[in-house]
């Protein structure tokens, strides 16, 4: 990103023209034009004054209710602004990015160290983090990207950041791959600092990356988050509270960083596996639950396996198997939906596509019977995004299996019962329907469909 991208791209939200703009920012339209082209760059003495003016004049032709989503394409990561006030600073700092930024190019060399970066307070760091992120992400669009953070993403100050991020990013194939260090147990401790709802942070990265999480002893209080081989943010906290954050760019910082983070990676407990990666787990950790893996491989067999005729001791075993030793399951709605109307998502779990009509009308009816004879069955259906399955556990380990939208392959994260099992409870009650109940309305719907046909 660059200052002339970001005015051309900024002045086009706006409905602006270069003359009008150069007109409300006090510059003459030529010297605006040849900013823009490339050819003049904003002295270093008329900055300020030019990301100030120029700030106030973008956010007070753009502000609106949830403006943001215009603004997707030059900043996939970004906030919902509280005021006109809130874009204004977001711009500010933003012009002011980038014409670093183009000071950097005009003066690079092989030799040259990039400048440590310092944010201090909770906006600025805000803003920093989003727009860095940002311009990586449009950079890097057509590379593979390895992304690493310890960043707490469920409770404590850092929770309550990520919360005020918007992420704009498609869930369309893409090559990020994003590793999670994180501690449960500390994690856990600042819950009466500030929570977060955890299983919609848990879709929404996977939503826009392949998310492995790593069980590791990590220093909560000094998190990072690394762009591998681009740039690394260092997070902190003052006496008071006040959030910091620094800026590290220079490759041999990049360099033992990671190797730092390649090797923590190696001492923690891996808690995600793809559909390709859990029978080798499951097979090297044998002991480590027998419970949890036995249910699942309940899920796994289901893709894992050719297609098989539906039968009611199919389903009964399924159901025996999963709600073993009094755990809970807890079905997405989206997942029953993209069974019957959309297999492309579920063939990730039944290892099929195309299936005809009625052999899902007929894996409808079996669960639905089962539902009926079992009416005090611990199965739930919930409101989430994506399609998956959570199995709660009454042991330290819970799994959440769903389909990654991008790699459009089965996902398994093995996470602490204790952070998964109070959020999927509130959102089984809320979603205030039975799963008896919906599959005897898809069976309806269904009925009507073929007679209508």
């Amino acid at each position: 990103m660059n200052t002339s991208t970001l005015l051309t791209s900024l002045l086009e939200i706006a409905g602006l023209t270069q003359k009008k703009f150069a007109e409300l920012v006090g510059m003459s339209p030529s010297t605006l034009s040849q900013i823009i082209s490339g050819n003049q760059h904003i002295r270093s003495d008329d900055s300020s004054n030019f990301c100030s003016k120029a700030a106030r004049v973008l956010a007070h032709r753009t502000y609106s209710h949830r403006c943001f989503i215009e603004f997707k394409d030059l900043f996939p990561i970004i906030i919902d602004f509280y005021s006109r006030h809130d874009l204004e600073q977001f711009l500010l700092h933003a012009f002011q990015y980038v014409i670093e930024n183009d000071r950097e190019a005009r003066e690079y060399s092989p030799a040259q160290r990039f400048e440590n970066k310092h944010y201090s307070g909770y906006m600025q760091v805000l803003y920093m983090y989003c727009i860095i992120f940002s311009d990586y992400l449009l950079r890097e669009k057509d590379s593979k990207m390895e992304f690493y953070s310890s960043l707490a993403l469920f409770f404590g100050p850092y929770a309550k950041l990520y919360d005020r991020i918007e992420t704009m990013l498609p869930p369309s194939p893409g090559d990020i791959t994003y590793y999670h260090l994180f501690s449960p147990e500390k994690s856990i401790r600042n819950a009466g600092i500030y929570s977060t709802d955890v299983l919609k942070k848990i879709h929404e990265l996977e939503l826009f990356s392949d998310v492995y999480y790593m069980e590791s002893d990590v220093d909560v209080d000094r998190p990072l988050f690394m762009l591998k081989d681009r740039y690394i943010l260092l997070f902190s906290q003052q006496i008071d509270g006040t959030l910091q954050m620094t800026l590290l760019r220079n490759p041999a910082d990049l360099a033992k960083f990671h190797d730092y983070l390649l090797e923590t990676c190696d001492r923690a407990s891996r808690r995600s596996y793809n559909q390709d990666e859990i029978e080798e787990f499951m097979l090297s950790h044998p002991d480590s639950d027998p419970d949890l893996n036995e249910k699942i491989r309940a899920i796994a067999s289901l893709s894992n396996t050719e297609y098989q005729k539906p039968t009611e001791e199919l389903v009964a075993d399924f159901f025996k198997t999963v709600l073993k030793n009094d755990a809970a399951l807890y079905l997405s709605a989206d997942l029953i939906s993209s069974f019957l109307y959309s297999t492309e998502a579920f063939g990730s779990y039944l290892n099929c596509s195309d299936l005809p009509l009625q052999v899902c009308t007929d894996y409808i009816n079996l669960v639905s019977e089962y539902l009926h004879k079992y009416r005090h069955a611990k199965v739930y259906l919930v409101n989430t995004p994506l399609d998956n399955l959570t199995v709660i556990c009454q042991g330290k380990l819970s799994v959440l299996s769903l389909v990654n939208p991008r790699t459009m392959k089965l996902k398994y994260h093995l996470l602490d019962t204790a952070l998964l099992g109070p959020d999927i409870t509130r959102l089984a009650r809320e979603t205030a329907i039975g799963p008896g109940e919906y599959f005897r309305k898809l069976n309806y719907e269904i009925e009507i469909s073929q007679q209508e046909l």
